[in-house]
């Protein structure tokens, strides 16, 4: 239903769809995001997807990362084709990106029913050939080694990882790959919740997202993860701060400019109503921001 509605709409229903998503997001509180394509699944609605991306990054004062997520799932047109598919994203949709410059990063679902590890080891290897980063949708629905993967090619954040091994684990740890956890998923779709525990004892670098999607998690309120990541993940409230400030950046490539109140960082910092950061995991429901300010100017 979304890839027909994506291919169907134009480029500035694409850009007033995102905005109302985006405004809703730095009212909650975000201030740095990352977008991917990934709706489109053929070349021509995935360049447009992407175009839309850079049109809302001279909209917005935030900062918008860009993913190229053509390896998303496979169009209707290729089910029973799969490997033709792989073929078309890396002879015709990743050369045509990376001549556009239009994503800095790119991503695909490597899991159970998804993209094997051959095929999205095959798509990796010619985005980075092409100067694009890795990111990776690593063991959702099952473990099938894909964080192992996303460490072993240098991705600069494994997602979602329900199912991972600790075998996966441990090299993300010594490759500094980023476990990016998304609880708003396993709460919409009813599925396990990732172990932050025991990702984080391992010394993973964790960050927290909203993922936010029609299909799995909509919503774009980052105080309802942080939430989330409290009561179903088990993190305490300062390793859930952290993970959606300063780690989020770090995931982002960020961290040199925001996440933390430092010296030679940007001004960028939310004016909370409440007398503690512990109400943000206690009163939920409700958005906490007065004002938000992006690089000293209140937004």
């Amino acid at each position: 239903s979304t890839v027909r509605a994506t291919r169907e709409a134009t480029l500035d229903e694409l850009v007033m769809s995102a905005s109302k998503l985006i405004e809703n997001a730095i009212k909650n509180g975000t201030i740095a995001l990352e977008i991917k394509s990934g709706y489109g699944l053929n070349t021509e609605t995935e360049i447009k997807m992407l175009e839309a991306i850079e049109i809302l990054k001279r909209k917005y004062p935030i900062y918008i990362k860009s993913t190229f997520l053509g390896a998303h799932d496979f169009p209707p047109e290729y089910k029973n084709n799969r490997d033709e598919y792989v073929d078309l994203l890396c002879e015709e949709m990743l050369p045509k990106v990376a001549e556009k410059n239009l994503a800095e990063y790119c991503d695909a679902f490597v899991d159970k029913g998804y993209y094997t590890l051959e095929q999205g080891e095959k798509i990796f290897m010619k985005a980075k050939q092409l100067g694009m980063k890795i990111r990776m949708h690593c063991d959702e629905l099952a473990d099938v080694n894909a964080a192992k993967l996303a460490a072993e090619l240098g991705a600069i954040s494994a997602d979602h990882l329900l199912f991972v091994n600790d075998e996966s684990l441990v090299l993300m740890q010594q490759k500094g790959t980023v476990a990016t956890l998304l609880p708003g998923t396993s709460f919409f779709i009813r599925m396990p919740y990732a172990n932050a525990r025991k990702i984080i004892e391992m010394g993973v670098i964790t960050a927290l997202a909203t993922d936010c999607n029609p299909g799995s998690s909509f919503t774009e309120n980052m105080q309802m993860i942080l939430w989330l990541a409290a009561i179903n993940l088990k993190m305490t409230a300062e390793e859930a701060l952290t993970a959606a400030t300063l780690n989020s950046a770090f995931s982002l490539q960020l961290s040199d400019k925001i996440g933390s109140i430092e010296p030679g960082k940007d001004a960028s910092f939310l004016i909370l109503n409440i007398n503690s950061y512990k109400e943000l995991f206690y009163h939920f429901g409700h958005n906490h921001v007065e004002k938000v300010y992006i690089n000293g100017k209140a937004y």
